[in-house]
Order: C-alpha cells, then sequence, then structure tokens
C-alpha cells in the first residue's frame, strides 16, 4: 500500500508542477492586457475578469477536499441575463 502512495504522490508531483507553472504564466499574459495604451476595457470588465479568475482558484481548492464538488468555470465578458 505504501508503494501505492508514493506513486500517487510522485504522479502528483510530476503533473502539478507544470500545470501550475502554465497557469501562473496564463495569468501573467492577462496582466500584460492591462496596458491601457495597447487595449481599451471598463471597470465592469475588469472586475468580471478578476471575479472569474478569483472564482476558478477557489474551486480548484475547493476539489482538493474530497466533500465538495464545484461546478466548471466558465467565462465570458457578456452582461448575465436578468
Amino acid at each position: 500500500m505504501a508503494n501505492s502512495d508514493q506513486k500517487k504522490a510522485e504522479r502528483f508531483q510530476r503533473v502539478v508542477v507544470p500545470r501550475v507553472q502554465k497557469a501562473l504564466r496564463a495569468i501573467e499574459r492577462i496582466g500584460r492586457c492591462g496596458n491601457r495604451q495597447s487595449y481599451r476595457y471598463t471597470d465592469e470588465e475588469l472586475v468580471r475578469i478578476f471575479d472569474a479568475i478569483n472564482r476558478a482558484v477557489r474551486e480548484a481548492g475547493e476539489r482538493f477536499n474530497p466533500r465538495t464538488r464545484p461546478e466548471p468555470a466558465s467565462f465570458s465578458l457578456a452582461p448575465d441575463p436578468e
């Protein structure tokens, strides 16, 4: 049993490191869109963007708790239907 747990731990480390690095690079690229000389955006769009990112991070963290099952994250700049 210990060997199986060790293999799972090794697989986790092998898989998670590149995924976290990829996520961090993606977030950095999003930050580059903050250049107002190159892009035009509204405060409402910024709120939507960072709400979506924060929600996705929170939901990813919740997946590490076996008692919770978050819904998959989605994103759109379109206004919410009312």
